[in-house]
C-alpha cells in the first residue's frame, strides 16, 4: 500500500470512528441515565472528554487565543457548543426515547443550514443539502 493510500485509509477510518461515536451517543447516554441523573451524566461526559482532548491538544501544541476577545469567544463556544449541549441532551434523553433523540441529532445539519441562512442571508450549496438529507 502506498503512503498516499495509507493516509487516505487512515482518514476514512477516523471518519467511520467519528460516525460510530456520534451515532452511538443517544444509546450510550440513554443507558447512562438509567443509572445516573442526566445532569451527572453530562458532567461526567464533559470531564472525560476534556481528559481525552487536553493531552491531545498539548501534544499537538494547538495554539491558544492571544487576545481577550479570543478567550471570550473560546469560552462562549465551549459553554454553548459543548457544555450546554451535553447537559440539555442528557437531561432531554431522560425524558424521551433513544430513537427520538437520534432523530433530533440527525436533524441538526438541517437546522444549522436554516440558522446559517437567517444570519448570513445565503443558502448553503445544493450539495450541502444533499449531505444533510443523507445524514438525516
Amino acid at each position: 500500500m502506498t503512503q498516499r493510500a495509507a493516509s487516505k485509509l487512515h482518514v476514512y477510518l477516523i471518519a467511520i470512528l467519528g460516525i460510530v461515536i456520534w451515532g452511538g451517543s443517544p444509546a450510550a447516554t440513554k443507558l447512562a441515565v438509567q443509572s445516573f441523573d442526566g445532569f451527572s451524566v453530562a458532567i461526567l461526559r464533559t470531564v472525560f472528554a476534556a481528559a481525552l482532548v487536553l493531552p491531545f491538544a498539548l501534544v499537538k501544541k494547538l495554539p491558544l487565543p492571544i487576545t481577550r476577545s479570543g478567550w471570550v469567544t473560546l469560552g462562549f463556544a465551549s459553554v454553548i457548543g459543548n457544555i450546554a449541549y451535553v447537559i440539555l441532551f442528557s437531561i432531554g434523553i431522560e425524558r424521551t426515547s433513544t430513537i427520538h433523540a437520534a432523530l433530533i441529532i440527525a436533524s441538526a445539519p438541517i437546522f444549522t443550514g436554516l440558522i446559517g441562512f437567517s444570519v448570513e442571508k445565503k443558502w448553503p450549496r445544493p450539495l450541502w443539502w444533499v449531505g444533510a438529507a443523507v445524514a438525516f
